[in-house]
């Protein structure tokens, strides 16, 4: 019982500058090159090759009420601002103005795309990030400001308290994710639909392979579909526990224990997801590595302890 209290039990998060600096040039790294997901545009245009972009046929959450085809009109002068603000959010100078500029370009890329007649979901994790992180850097500013200490480069500090909400937006996305289900459908409404999900993979598998799949996807698909078909039980009991994580997901913001054990369970999640239905979120994957699971600080820890000499890891 101790144990699982210490497991549990609250620390404010703590993370060092290198583990800091780290993560933001792993998340900047994945804006940049993260492909046709949603900035495909440093890609040979490869966002652009599957739909025109010049119109929006079918308007999608804020289509309704912009017109975002300036994007693909101007997104060879996008494209730049985009390295020079990733560059600034690395660097932690004006991350107000740059982390607002990635928000802004990841909404209205986002908008155009799913206003084509088509929604695609795999990048709604990191622009939810990137909403966080901006309301932690703006709340941070704000409050230098109300200190008169306002300064162009955010301190650790305020790299601390954006990580932070980076966090809580990310625990919020998966808790929602679960009540959705809930909301829709009923618990165990939408338990005992499970026995159907044979029905979605061998639709998936179709799809998947109409579209240029391989033949090796598809009979794997019908050959899931098959055993889920069979094992309805089974079925049940391999994802009712997934619904469990998203609603426990808040759990995360305990401390770095409670994360990274969130972080490898919806990884795995997200991993079995890609192989039973074909619906990858390599986003979403990329996003629970740099925050729950935290890489950066997995890599810093040991540089830090091992090297440390006058100065560095301190603060400031």
């Amino acid at each position: 019982m101790d144990a699982i209290k210490r497991f549990f039990r609250y620390e404010p998060y703590g993370g060092n500058w290198l583990e800091l600096l780290l993560g933001r040039l792993c998340f900047a790294a994945m804006l940049l090159f993260s492909g046709d997901f949603l900035f495909g545009l440093l890609h040979s245009n490869a966002l652009f090759d599957k739909y025109t972009y010049d119109s929006m046929p079918v308007p999608n959450g804020l289509g309704h009420w912009i017109d975002f085809t300036w994007v693909y009109t101007h997104h060879q002068g996008l494209k730049i601002g985009l390295w020079i603000a990733c560059a600034c959010y690395v660097a932690g100078v004006f991350t107000v103005p740059a982390v607002g500029y990635l928000l802004v370009l990841a909404v209205a890329l986002g908008t155009l795309r799913n206003s084509q007649g088509h929604v695609h979901h795999g990048t709604q994790l990191m622009a939810l990030t990137l909403l966080a992180l901006f309301a932690g850097y703006l709340i941070a500013a704000i409050r230098n400001l109300s200190a008169r200490r306002w300064r162009p480069f955010a301190s650790v500090k305020d790299h601390r308290f954006a990580f932070m909400c980076g966090l809580q937006g990310i625990a919020a996305y998966y808790f929602v994710a679960g009540v959705a289900k809930i909301e829709a459908r009923g618990l165990f409404r939408w338990i005992g639909e499970l026995q159907n999900m044979g029905i979605y993979v061998d639709r998936n598998g179709h799809q998947q392979f109409l579209a240029g799949g391989t033949a090796e996807a598809y009979e794997r698909s019908q050959a899931i579909a098959a055993w889920i078909n069979a094992h309805p039980i089974l079925t049940m009991m391999v994802f009712v526990p997934g619904l469990l994580v998203e609603l426990g997901a808040p759990l995360a913001l305990l401390n770095r224990r409670v994360a990274f054990a969130a972080g490898v369970v919806v990884l795995g999640l997200h991993v079995i997801v890609g192989y039973v239905m074909q619906l990858t979120f390599p986003m979403n994957e990329l996003v629970i590595l740099i925050f729950l699971i935290n890489v950066p600080f997995l890599a810093s820890w040991p540089i830090l302890k091992i090297g440390r000499i006058a100065g560095i890891g301190r603060d400031s």
